[in-house]
């Protein structure tokens, strides 16, 4: 499995992109419309997959909820599109607001969804992974929060303590911001997969 790739973006197919990375792979990624790619632009993606389909992420926030989307229930295609008109903030917003007005506007929708987001506790929503409560402060953070991050995401606990191990061996564990170090994690967990 792996959650991020970064490439040169060689086709352009209305709304799928085929990225072609250094080593010369090339996949074939679903993006939302909103953002406008040009061939041979280099592009950094987070992605998530269903039935061999990649679809591409724009930032670590929108995985992060997209993941927890999936977790409770909510279809990978569904959550994607959740995640492609409002974004892992607006979205966070609405639901911890129960904005059931703007959930509706999710064109083919059914009430099943909508009460299935709604249903979501804010602790459920709200603890998922934001730059603005991550701390720039790189001594905001300890192992114990760290680990919850990564759980979180899937990883379990002892690979976890491994890659403690590799960070602080490396000198990142005590360097880095939250989300950076959390970044830098899985980039090492992705390569020992």
């Amino acid at each position: 499995m792996f959650i991020y790739l970064s490439g040169k973006i060689i086709n352009i197919l209305d709304s799928q992109l085929v990225v072609k990375l250094p080593n010369g792979v090339g996949y074939f990624v679903h993006i939302t419309p909103k953002f406008k790619y040009n061939i041979n632009e280099t592009i950094e993606l987070y992605v998530v997959s269903e039935n061999e389909i990649l679809y591409g992420l724009s930032s670590f926030e929108d995985y992060v909820m997209t993941t927890k989307l999936i977790k409770h229930g909510i279809t990978v295609k569904q959550t994607i599109e959740i995640i492609y008109k409002f974004g892992a903030d607006r979205l966070r917003q609405m639901i911890a607001t129960k904005d059931e007005t703007n959930l509706k506007k999710i064109p083919n929708f059914s009430n099943k969804i909508i009460e299935k987001l709604l249903s979501l506790s804010d602790d459920e929503v709200i603890s998922t992974l934001r730059s603005d409560d991550m701390g720039a402060n790189k001594d905001k953070y300890t192992a114990p929060e760290f680990t919850d991050k990564l759980q979180n995401l899937g990883y379990s606990r002892s690979r976890i303590v491994a890659t403690i191990s590799i960070l602080k061996k490396e000198e990142y564990w005590g360097s880095l911001n939250l989300i950076d170090l959390v970044k830098k994690a899985i980039d090492i967990l992705e390569q020992r997969d």
